[in-house]
């Protein structure tokens, strides 16, 4: 892991990677380029291109709209994912925040909110339910039998959050012919 890691650094900084390790009494070493990593990577980074256009979409933001595009968490660094950002928005990323540092500072705050502690009485920080919740019903549509889905609470609905909906069972026959 410790090489891995190293090498991944290395590709960011020097466009290679080397790693060697010793698996009894052999001494193995690799060598991955950037291009060799980035092809390697190919379904992570698409993956994260389409949430990022999914998120832009979702946010009713034009791109253009979009001032800074800050980086936060630490696979920001890795400069294939900074070439794909910076491709996809036309701009310059921004670290003036550090990226790891984001990641802890949020979670402190939030470690400290669920702690009630004194120090964070006035913030407010909020959290989204990232998908549609709900369930699955049949009925009759005509003579066939449907599933329908039935939304409880919405996708992007800040939460915690609490919804009641009553449901009841009407038997119904289906004629046969």
């Amino acid at each position: 892991w410790n090489q891995a890691e190293a090498a991944k650094h290395s590709i960011t900084a020097n466009g290679v990677g080397n790693m060697k390790c010793t698996i009894c009494n052999t001494e193995y070493t690799y060598s991955i380029t950037e291009e060799k990593y980035e092809e390697a990577c190919y379904d992570l980074l698409e993956k994260i291109r389409k949430l990022t256009i999914r998120a832009i979409e979702e946010s009713k933001y034009d791109p253009d709209e979009i001032e800074e595009i800050i980086m936060v968490g630490g696979g920001t660094k890795l400069s294939i994912v900074k070439k794909m950002m910076e491709k996809m928005s036309g701009k310059e990323l921004s670290y003036r925040i550090d990226p790891d540092e984001a990641v802890v500072r949020g979670a402190a705050m939030q470690g400290a909110l669920m702690e009630h502690n004194s120090d964070v009485k006035d913030l407010v920080m909020t959290d989204i339910c990232p998908y549609y919740i709900g369930i699955n019903t049949l009925d009759w549509k005509d003579e066939d039998l449907v599933t329908i889905f039935t939304t409880f609470i919405r996708k992007n609905t800040v939460i915690p959050t609490k919804h009641v909906r009553r449901y009841e069972s009407t038997p119904r026959m289906r004629k046969l012919e």
